[in-house]
């Protein structure tokens, strides 16, 4: 179902509509032009991704390929993506890939040292003493990792920490009340952005997904942040479709403040739609 974040990759070798090429024509194309697939691997945010996942290890799991091979498949999956946010570490994506980059780096410095020991017997030389080199590998690591951290970390010392996003704003404790007042045991459909807050029930939905819900709990002032309107394609896909919830007939208002809009199911309850949709207007030429 993902086939279409990697069709780029073979699209000047079909003819016609290339989205609607199948997995296995794209993985044909790519093992057949494998040159043409490689070369989408050298741009500067998938070499960047390459840097930061095996920076803060010194490059040990190199030494250890057979122990990197179990990632292999993730780390194609995510590099070979069109978009650079599959690149990256801010979403989830390298969390499949990270536990084998330790283990192999692991197994790299165990290989490390046979090889010393080997080059060591072979030139008749005495041994060498491992623990200063042992030593002098943990501080480097420590190092690079809070060097790599700082560049392309999400901490709080990093460099591009988004201090503005974290800001409290006064409007949240409005979005706090209000989903304090949807009932423990009802099934919600909720915005990505205010789903975390609604985690703590059996039955919880990312919208658009609504299947049995009882409650829509929205926030319409994000539409305008940055993919607050997730996993829907765009910011007026979002609006379409809380406009079609609003005309549908099924819904009425359980609460409208500070722009969070909660809908309750109801074939007969209150639903001010009107206000909703002349809202809606204005925050959309806003962020215009």
């Amino acid at each position: 179902r993902h086939t279409e974040r990697y069709i780029y990759l073979v699209e000047s070798f079909l003819e016609g509509d290339a989205r609607n090429a199948s997995l296995g024509q794209t993985l044909i194309l790519m093992t057949t032009h494998p040159i043409a697939t490689l070369s989408n691997l050298l741009s500067v945010a998938r070499i960047e991704a390459v840097l930061q996942m095996f920076g803060p290890t010194l490059f040990l799991s190199m030494l250890a390929p057979m122990e990197l091979l179990v990632a292999a498949p993730a780390l194609g999956a995510n590099l070979l993506a069109e978009s650079e946010r599959q690149h990256g570490f801010n979403l989830h994506y390298s969390f499949s890939v990270a536990p084998f980059v330790y283990v192999s780096a692991a197994a790299g410095w165990i290989h490390f040292r046979k090889l010393g020991r080997k080059l060591s017997r072979c030139r008749s030389s005495r041994p060498i003493t491992w623990r200063p080199w042992a030593a002098f590998v943990i501080g480097a690591m420590g190092v690079a990792s809070v060097l790599f951290c700082y560049w392309g970390g999400e901490m709080f010392f990093t460099k591009s920490y988004p201090r503005d996003k974290y800001k409290r704003q006064d409007r949240y404790e409005t979005g706090r009340d209000i989903i304090a007042r949807i009932p423990p045991n009802a099934r919600v459909s909720a915005q990505s952005c205010l789903g975390v807050h609604l985690t703590n029930r059996l039955h919880i939905y990312e919208f658009d997904q609504i299947r049995d819900a009882e409650y829509i709990v929205l926030d319409l002032a994000s539409i305008n942040e940055e993919r607050r309107w997730w996993p829907l394609t765009g910011r007026q896909v979002f609006v379409d479709r809380v406009k079609a919830l609003l005309n549908s007939g099924q819904w009425s208002t359980f609460a409208f403040e500070e722009d969070y809009l909660v809908l309750r199911r109801s074939q007969t309850g209150q639903l001010d739609s009107r206000t909703v949709l002349n809202r809606l207007d204005a925050i959309i030429r806003k962020g215009l």
